[in-house]
């Protein structure tokens, strides 16, 4: 059974559901569970580290009757059977002065040169010396255009 959620509605046309232990994972996880089942009834899901809002469409279901759906589906469900494994993404860095148009922000900020930044070696090295974590919420779908707003990464 389910119980670190909270549930809003906002107005009459979404149901925002806040996780209050677990995040991001079982964020993915209730999204999973709920596009499969109220595919008819929700337009949009909007993911958040902490939140899935649900946005319904008032021809076809209340925000409170969804409401009322949502709890019943997750009240059976337990949440931490699925572990997602992490993918590592390289992002290509530009600091050319044409395109690295923050390079002297950068610069006064880290009190690093910007020489130094421009340095292919120098900056790779110093980017990687600790690992970033990154929830990327719908990057996928802005990169390739998927019709749906949501996705699970």
């Amino acid at each position: 059974m389910i119980k670190n959620f909270s549930y809003e509605y906002l107005g009459d046309r979404a149901l925002i559901i806040s996780v209050k232990q677990g995040g991001i994972n079982n964020i993915h996880e209730i999204y999973s569970i709920l596009s499969k089942k109220l595919e008819d009834l929700v337009l949009d899901f909007v993911k958040t580290p902490e939140s899935l809002a649900l946005y319904n469409d008032p021809y076809k279901v209340s925000v409170k009757d969804l409401s009322k759906r949502v709890k019943s589906l997750l009240e059976s469900e337990t949440l931490g059977k699925k572990e997602r494994i992490a993918k590592t993404w390289k992002i290509p860095v530009c600091y050319d002065g044409s395109f690295g148009l923050d390079i002297k922000h950068v610069s006064k900020k880290t009190n690093l040169s910007p020489n130094f930044l421009w340095s292919s070696s120098k900056i790779k090295s110093f980017l990687s010396i600790v690992p970033r974590t990154i929830s990327l919420i719908n990057f996928l779908n802005l990169c390739f255009g998927n019709s749906k707003s949501s996705s699970s990464l």
